[in-house]
């Protein structure tokens, strides 16, 4: 199964896209512990490891796709962030393919409670 998800934060790109590539703001909005690099190859993993994966794509600032594992998934998912600023809002587009169909609901919430609205909350509630 396919996710696609978009959402609207009120803050500069820049800040945006640190919030999902460095290690200590990750485990500001909540997503630690963490380890991560914008590095294509390196490993990354969210939340003690309950996400781990690798980057399989990186243009600063514009995309970020991972191979993503979720607890004990025996096959990658593959999630890809693209980002955009325009009107003092940064735009994400996550396209999350090959999700096991018992799992799509979970991620699908998680997304928006966890993970990218989490960046939001944070992000905006800091007026960055």
């Amino acid at each position: 199964m396919t996710i696609k998800q978009r959402y609207r934060i009120k803050a500069h790109l820049s800040v945006v896209w640190d919030a999902l590539i460095n290690k200590d703001t990750i485990e500001s909005w909540g997503g630690g512990p963490a380890l991560i690099s914008p590095i294509l190859g390196e490993n990354f993993s969210l939340w003690g490891g309950d996400i781990h994966g690798k980057i399989t794509n990186v243009i600063s600032q514009k995309l970020l796709s991972q191979e993503w594992f979720y607890h004990s998934w025996k096959n990658p998912s593959h999630v890809s962030f693209y980002l955009s600023f325009d009107n003092n809002e940064t735009q994400i587009d996550i396209i999350h393919d090959h999700i096991p169909d018992n799992d799509v609901r979970e991620i699908e919430d998680g997304w928006k409670n966890h993970f990218i609205g989490q960046i939001k909350q944070y992000l905006e509630d800091k007026k960055y």
